[in-house]
């Protein structure tokens, strides 16, 4: 995983990695070893790890206050909304078993805990955590919680080389 990061940030020099730390805190201190090896490549200061069970502190867009919201309820929610106002598209390729989303469409809220924080389904959902991730980046690096969202550019590439349909452009598929 961490060479293949590596190759991917060569190719792409992305601006963020963001990664879930609760599952990658040795990659990720690799990733910033390398970077600190090659500083050229980044990687020291673009990989961000994210812990899922910690807290964010966001500015509240109605109240203008800063709160603090669980980190995975965060990303999840604003994935969430990114899908229902239509902002994201998805290839088809992507809408089959074990693909992006299928994982999205079987994510699902199993149960509240006793302080009404939502415990989430579990199986493999790398890949959407992975998405997800990536939209909490853009929203945190690149807008502001007082603003509306705008979600320029995420995606999932499975090959550098890789297009979608004719011309380069995709036919998308919805997540209901």
């Amino acid at each position: 995983a961490v060479g293949r990061i590596i190759k991917l940030n060569e190719h792409w020099n992305p601006r963020y990695i963001y990664v879930d730390q609760g599952f990658g805190e040795m990659q990720i201190e690799e990733l910033h070893q390398y970077g600190k090896t090659f500083p050229k490549s980044g990687l020291s200061r673009t990989v961000k790890g994210i812990m899922m069970g910690s807290k964010t502190e966001i500015v509240d867009p109605v109240t203008g206050l800063k709160v603090k919201k669980y980190t995975k309820e965060l990303v999840v929610e604003i994935a969430a909304r990114r899908v229902e106002e239509g902002q994201c598209g998805f290839p088809r390729i992507e809408d089959m078993k074990g693909s992006l989303v299928n994982q999205l469409r079987d994510l699902e809220v199993v149960r509240y805990s006793a302080t009404g924080k939502p415990v989430y389904s579990q199986g493999n959902e790398h890949t959407a955590t992975a998405w997800m991730l990536s939209v909490f980046a853009m929203m945190l690096e690149f807008t502001s919680l007082a603003r509306s969202f705008c979600v320029t550019s995420t995606g999932l590439v499975r090959k550098a080389s890789e297009t979608f349909g004719e011309e380069g452009g995709f036919d998308p598929v919805q997540i209901e």
